[in-house]
Parts: structure tokens; sequence; C-alpha cells
């Protein structure tokens, strides 16, 4: 049995970061199950101004986390690994989507190696495991290419493809906006050779 924190987490925490386009104000969110920071997001908003905007980005900050618990209590944010499996499936929307509106569609060997791409090299990792869609970070994808390259021992190639086929899953979401950012931006992949 785990034991029960003696601490109370405010549901989230600002902080300042800067980015290329500028310093904004950031949101990193509380995990009451994990006992952790587990999720961390921009909320737009520049700290400017004799208050630095700091109401407005807890305003930002107040509407993503009751949006997280929406799409939670409507099961719209699935654990990744389960997302990725019913999005590599034949009649998921994607390959339908494909099928119909593009008139270029996925051969079925194609969506089957996909979806056993993802059971077999990316469910294994510990950190994807239990995480929701909208939980998914450049770092935990970056994480999982040093792990499949060296613990998990599968080739560059091999590593780009199931990467590729993570990379088409979650960029639907984004095009979709069922996810707002797209955590592969920053990615790039494995030398070959």
């Amino acid at each position: 049995m785990r034991p029960v924190s003696i601490l109370n987490h405010a549901p989230f925490s600002l902080f300042r970061r800067t980015t290329k386009n500028g310093e904004f104000w950031y949101v990193k969110f509380w995990d009451a199950e994990r006992e952790r920071y587990t999720l961390t997001r921009s909320t737009g908003v520049k700290p400017e101004g004799r208050r630095e905007r700091r109401a407005e980005a807890e305003t930002a900050a107040r509407i993503m986390l009751e949006e997280f618990a929406t799409r939670r209590e409507n099961n719209d944010d699935p654990l990744f690994c389960d997302y990725l499996e019913s999005f590599w499936q034949a009649d998921a929307p994607y390959a339908r989507e494909r099928e119909l509106l593009s008139r270029k569609p996925l051969s079925a060997n194609y969506i089957k190696m996909n979806h056993a791409d993802v059971a077999r090299h990316v469910r294994p990792f510990k950190r994807i495991a239990g995480k929701h869609l909208s939980e998914i970070t450049t770092g935990i994808i970056l994480d999982w290419q040093v792990w499949a390259l060296g613990s998990h021992g599968i080739s560059g190639r091999r590593s780009n493809v199931v990467l590729q086929s993570m990379r088409i899953a979650v960029r639907y979401a984004v095009r979709r906006e069922e996810l707002d950012r797209d955590p592969f931006k920053l990615v790039h992949e494995a030398n070959e050779t």
C-alpha cells in the first residue's frame, strides 16, 4: 500500500521560462496519484508590466486544469499506448480518412506493422507506461530514443520507423485539435549508420 503524503499541494505552480519567442509564464500541474509534477505547459502569457500579468497567467492555468479534468472524465485523453494502438487499426479514423478523403489508402501490412511496433517497442518503456496522450513531452520521447537504442537494443533505422509511427499519430491529434502541442517538434531521428 502506498503511503499517504502528508503534504498538500496546490494544483499547479507558475514559473517563467525563456524560449526562442521570448519569456512566458509556464505552469506545472500536480499529479496526486504520482505525488509529483507531471505536466508542464505554456500559458501563452508574457510577463509584462508592473504585475507581470501573473493574474492572467493564473487564469489561463485554471482553465487548462479544468480542460484536463474534463478530458479525463470524458476519456478524451487516453493512455498514450492505448491511443497509438487504436490509431493503428484498419477501421480507425486516420486510416478511413486516408482511404476516403485522400484516396491514398494505407496497406493492411503497414497498419499491422505499426500496431505491432507500438506493442513491441513503445509499451515496454516504463516512462511511457501510465502516461496519457496530453502528458507526453519532448523529454519523454528523447528518453525513449535513448532507451530503445541502448537498453532495448534496436537499430537506428528501426527506432526511426517506430518514432515515425508515434509522430504520425500525435500530429494527427494535433491537427484535429485534440492535443494542443506537438511534443515531436524538436525530436530528431537517430543516426542509421
